[in-house]
């Protein structure tokens, strides 16, 4: 920023980014990306780094196996995606296109910690003195 800017401050938009950067920049490495390269792998079957995961991919490695949701269905899972990819993340972890049948791992990581994923426990979130 310049003087004068920095007078004004940041603006809502300067400020998503620079903590999405301090969230996602502060880990030597990233939690999200060892879940993601264990589940999906870091190199699709074409040799390129994996930016993102089909829905069929999805299905089967991660909600089938990992979560053990075998009851789950490509519509399932479409519908889910739909949901991922309606979400606003700052411009700087949304950089890919949007296709309706992937999602790339800032949504992934998204739906991980999102109240719609079933492993999500909301007793979690409530207040336990006992683990202060």
């Amino acid at each position: 920023l310049d003087r004068k800017m920095r007078r004004q401050g940041l603006t809502f938009e300067q400020t998503c980014t620079l903590l999405h950067k301090i969230k996602r920049d502060s880990w030597q490495v990233k939690p999200i990306n060892t879940y993601w390269n264990k589940l999906f792998g870091e190199i699709m079957k074409n040799g390129k780094p994996r930016q993102t995961v089909s829905d069929t991919t999805f299905l089967t490695k991660f909600l089938h196996k990992k979560q053990g949701e075998v009851n789950a269905t490509l519509e399932d899972v479409r519908r889910i995606f739909q949901h991922l990819n309606e979400f606003e993340l700052p411009h700087i972890a949304d950089g890919l296109p949007k296709d309706a049948t992937r999602i790339d791992k800032n949504r992934f990581e998204a739906f991980l910690l999102a109240e719609d994923n079933d492993a999500f426990d909301p007793r979690r979130e409530q207040y336990d003195e006992r683990l202060m």
